[in-house]
């Protein structure tokens, strides 16, 4: 299956966000939805409060445009020159792409000639958890859930992206202190742990955002 990957930017610098995400979804809807693979939105917040108030505006330009069933993560991380920007992966071809949802996880089965894709995003995004070790081990849960739902399992993982929250902030655990890297990777090594690697761990990004908690 061939793919592209577009960089959606707003069309003018306006640093004005509404402005800028509202060209950005137009430019995104200018694309066939039935193609779309999955997408992740970028954005710039200054503080907690903001970010949870355009976490909001931008999950209901997507919601109004029917694209919030597609797999997609909305991550907080600056844009270089403008407040959001937009990353697409695009499939050139009409393929038969299957949309799911389980629970708030949005997936999709893509079926071509070489098999069956199984991709997820923004697994982790609604967690309640003040706890990052929680968070990240109810993240690896899903995963683990929607492997064997689709009957896949860890062997047939072959790329993950995570955005972790203050990727280096340290956490008093136990009478010791942890960054939060450390306590997503232990989450992580429990959840391969004893499976059955023949090509070993899958590639892995492990990136830091300001807020949001967890997102893979």
């Amino acid at each position: 299956m061939k793919r592209e990957l577009h960089i959606i930017k707003p069309a003018t610098k306006a640093n004005n966000f509404e402005i800028e995400l509202i060209e950005c979804i137009q430019k995104l809807k200018g694309f066939v939805a039935d193609n779309i693979i999955s997408f992740s939105v970028f954005f710039y917040s200054k503080d907690k409060i903001q970010y949870d108030s355009r976490m909001l505006r931008i999950e209901k330009e997507l919601s109004d445009i029917n694209l919030s069933q597609i797999p997609f993560s909305i991550i907080s991380q600056a844009p270089a020159e403008t407040s959001i920007v937009i990353e697409l992966l695009y499939s050139q071809e009409d393929v038969n792409i299957e949309r799911k949802t389980w629970q708030d996880t949005n997936y999709s089965l893509i079926k071509h000639n070489y098999g069956t894709e199984l991709i997820v995003a923004g697994i982790g995004k609604k967690s309640n958890s003040n706890s990052f070790r929680d968070k990240a081990e109810t993240a690896f849960l899903k995963i683990s859930n929607i492997l064997k739902l689709e009957n896949f399992n860890q062997e047939h993982i072959v790329r993950q992206w995570s955005y972790i929250e203050n990727i280096l902030e340290l956490k008093s655990e136990n009478d010791q202190q942890l960054q939060n890297y450390q306590l997503f990777n232990e989450a992580r090594n429990l959840f391969y742990s004893g499976k059955q690697l023949p090509n070993g761990y899958p590639a892995a990004t492990g990136i830091g955002m300001k807020y949001g908690g967890l997102l893979i």
